[in-house]
């Protein structure tokens, strides 16, 4: 594998994670209702993200030289 592409699903997890807070952000700053809901799903989908890369980078076999 070549640069980081094993990390493709981890990241697209990660940035919906944040992208769902920052709308939650947004619904708290209109005063909105469900913007604290977001706010706490977004921060645990990127939590998410975050563990699912470790644990690909954990388990990622050595190159052959």
């Amino acid at each position: 594998m070549s640069g980081v592409w094993f990390l493709k699903w981890p990241l697209v997890i990660l940035l919906l994670g944040f992208f769902i807070r920052f709308i939650g952000a947004l619904f708290k700053v209109r005063h909105w209702p469900m913007g604290d809901e977001l706010i706490t799903i977004g921060s645990f989908i990127g939590g998410a993200g975050i563990i699912f890369a470790i644990i690909k980078i954990a388990f990622m076999k050595k190159p052959n030289p």
